[in-house]
């Protein structure tokens, strides 16, 4: 198993990744298709141009991916995505990933995620891993509530 910083090369892998994963949610909250950018290769291509993109590669296989966006004040950045393939879940590679990016980048950064009420799974493990719920929660326009997690974050 590693984890790297993604390369060109598995754009494809990251978008395939996205797509089963995301997609299918994304469509029920979003109808009206925000969630395409979100696995074009472009999109894809431009966050490992200029963000944090990593991959957790299996036996040659890329079997989840994070993507990191720098805050402009360098003291904080935001986990915008995560994923591991549906056959690889709950087998505590989301968990490996966070631990790995946190450990790569240091403790004086402060890191910042937002996800769905509703994603208990999610919302366990973050809090497992120290996290802490920040902010009023923002109501989406189907009832979804979207909310924030922090650790260590630095103002």
């Amino acid at each position: 198993m590693s984890f790297r910083s993604a390369k060109y090369r598995d754009i494809e892998a990251i978008c395939a990744g996205l797509t089963g994963a995301f997609v299918p949610m994304l469509k029920s909250l979003y109808p009206r298709g925000y969630y395409a950018y979100f696995t074009n290769h472009t999109w894809v291509k431009d966050k490992i141009d200029n963000e944090f993109v990593y991959v957790y590669v299996l036996e040659g296989t890329v079997i989840g991916a994070m993507i990191i966006i720098k805050n402009p004040d360098e003291k904080n950045l935001k986990i915008h995505t995560i994923y591991v393939e549906e056959a690889y879940r709950r087998q505590g590679f989301a968990k490996a990933m966070m631990e790995k990016a946190e450990e790569l980048h240091g403790e004086g950064v402060g890191w910042s995620l937002e996800t769905l009420e509703s994603l208990k799974g999610n919302v366990e493990l973050y809090e497992k891993m120290g996290y802490k719920r920040y902010g009023e929660p923002k109501v989406l326009e189907n009832g979804h509530k979207v909310v924030y997690y922090g650790k260590r974050r630095l103002l």
